[in-house]
């Protein structure tokens, strides 16, 4: 009984060190991604929306739907190299920064979340950027986060940095300091 109310106790802790303030079962995962690139030069390629197939080995293809132009409004559509698809729509697209909806209304969504939304914003820092990528999602099996949230974010800790150093243009990962979770 004692290791079952452990157990309790620290899933009831990493559920509350996620969960993303005032919304009931909404989660939020943050990383800061240090670079040794100019903060101009890395969002110039994170604003090129169609072209993150190039910089992410994971993903097979990526586009721009209907043939627009990268904006507020543009679908990005996304596809890996296991034939998963996902669409995400651009919400905002500024200076420095870029935020996307994800339409998990949309057949065949791969992700266990309701609803997932996200976004990239770079900051200058000395001798180059820092880029914080987020991600807010409601699971849709809520009991199952405290369980799989933990393991999404040891994933992105190994496979994010890559694509912002590729993004970056980068070639320096080991000057440029560990990726880290942040509060955001």
């Amino acid at each position: 009984m004692a290791v079952l109310g452990l157990a309790a106790w620290q899933l009831m802790g990493v559920d509350r060190l996620f969960r993303h303030a005032g919304a009931d079962g909404t989660h939020r995962i943050c990383l800061d991604v240090p670079v040794d690139a100019s903060p101009e030069r890395t969002f110039d390629a994170i604003r090129d929306l169609g072209r993150i197939a190039d910089h992410t080995p994971a993903l097979h293809h990526s586009s721009l739907r209907d043939g627009a132009a990268p904006g507020v409004g543009a679908v990005r559509q996304c596809e890996d190299h296991r034939g998963r698809r996902w669409a995400e729509r651009c919400t905002r697209l500024d200076h420095a920064r870029l935020e996307l909806d994800f339409l998990t209304h949309e057949p065949g969504f791969p992700y266990p979340f309701e609803t997932m939304s996200g976004g990239w914003k770079v900051e200058p820092r000395e001798g180059g950027a820092t880029v914080r990528v987020w991600w807010v999602v409601t699971p849709k099996h809520r009991w199952l986060a405290p369980v799989f949230l933990p393991v999404m974010v040891a994933g992105l800790r190994h496979d994010v940095p890559p694509v912002i150093a590729s993004l970056a243009g980068d070639s320096s990962p080991s000057r440029r300091g560990e990726p880290r979770a942040a509060v955001c």
